[in-house]
């Protein structure tokens, strides 16, 4: 007898905390220089080079956000170093990001850290956002909850859209910090209505739970949707449950899949576990097991449970690939020691009859 497979289930808030630095919003692309970028890449240039910290963080800025110049991580790093140098507490924090991230320099998380310190101590509110992250991850610095509540706090109270969803999500989780759910609701509007994806989606997320707030599945949609709009895969694969199961809108597998696939194509695991689940059964999309197959495979190797669990019954079943009870006894126990309980009960079955074993 064959195990289950998953059903669609939606995201739970987001669990992973993206950290962002704030920067100059400049255009995407560099194609031509605008006679207004032209005169500021000139005045900031000559400044920068006479030692004016301001305008070499500018200078940075541009290079960066590639704005009416081509986009070069390693002069902006440059103009940022010597911007940071001077104390000046955007570059500081900028330059953190590309250490952690490596962008035009090695990736370094204790530099990382210690640009982002020194920005926070000055009172950026990115900065302090970002050390808060570093605390909670245990990036470049020991993992301190209470110390990462503290900083994504202070960056909080200043309007920081990305702190404040952070600090709803230690509310939301109880991590260092007392369990409350209407405070964290509370932080999720305030990131929400600047604007902000995961202030946005988060949102959603109690909305649709109804924790901290009424259950109003109405409002879950027009959150997801926003923050989907923008792209935000979290969002995507949630709006597309919503669609899924006729929650807030009207139930349609088409748009299930459509938003599904989103979330899937910018690499939401959820996502491509739930787009494997359609094409599996046909939903909203052609049956195919092949291309059931690959999302599942692809939601597996970013370790999420749902696709380890979905790419086992595959392996079991011989659906989309050749079948194997090893491969599926593989792929059930990663499932199950990430908590699964499908995985766990499809392993107990296999490992019961004396399947792969041998």
């Amino acid at each position: 007898m064959a195990g289950r497979m998953l059903g669609e289930l939606r995201s739970s808030v987001k669990i992973g905390i993206v950290v962002l630095c704030l920067g100059l919003s400049g255009a995407a692309s560099a194609q031509q220089m605008t006679d207004e970028q032209r005169e500021n890449f000139q005045l900031y240039q000559h400044d920068a080079k006479a030692g004016d910290a301001w305008s070499q963080s500018m200078l940075g800025d541009m290079y960066h956000f590639a704005d009416g110049v081509p986009q070069n991580y390693e002069l902006a790093a440059f103009w940022y170093q010597r911007a940071a140098d001077q104390g000046n507490a955007s570059s500081q924090a900028n330059l953190g990001y590309f250490y952690e991230n490596g962008f035009g320099v090695p990736q370094n998380d204790s530099y990382a850290f210690d640009l982002y310190l020194r920005s926070a101590e000055q009172g950026n509110a990115t900065g302090q956002a970002n050390v808060g992250y570093m605390y909670d991850v245990g990036r470049g610095v020991a993992e301190n909850d209470y110390e990462a509540v503290r900083w994504f706090q202070r960056a909080a109270e200043q309007g920081h859209a990305l702190g404040q969803s952070n600090l709803g999500l230690m509310y939301l989780d109880g991590t260092g910090v007392q369990q409350n759910f209407y405070t964290a609701f509370d932080w999720f509007v305030q990131s929400a209505e600047q604007g902000h994806v995961d202030g946005m989606t988060n949102l959603g997320f109690m909305y649709d739970t109804g924790q901290g707030t009424p259950r109003n599945d109405a409002f879950a949609v027009e959150w997801y949707r926003r923050a989907a709009e923008e792209n935000y895969p979290l969002a995507q694969t949630n709006l597309g449950y919503m669609y899924d199961v006729g929650r807030g809108v009207a139930q349609s597998d088409s748009e299930a899949f459509r938003w599904y696939l989103m979330g899937a194509e910018n690499g939401n695991a959820l996502g491509q576990s739930n787009v494997g689940l359609m094409f599996l059964n046909g939903r909203g999309t052609r049956q195919d097991d092949r291309e059931a197959f690959r999302w599942f495979e692809a939601s597996a190797r970013q370790n999420h449970a749902d696709g380890l669990t979905n790419l086992g019954f595959m392996y079991e079943t011989g659906r989309g690939v050749g079948q194997s009870d090893r491969q599926a006894i593989h792929y059930y126990r990663l499932g199950a020691d990430l908590g699964n309980d499908t995985a766990n009960s499809n392993l107990r079955l296999m490992l019961n009859a004396g399947r792969g074993t041998k």
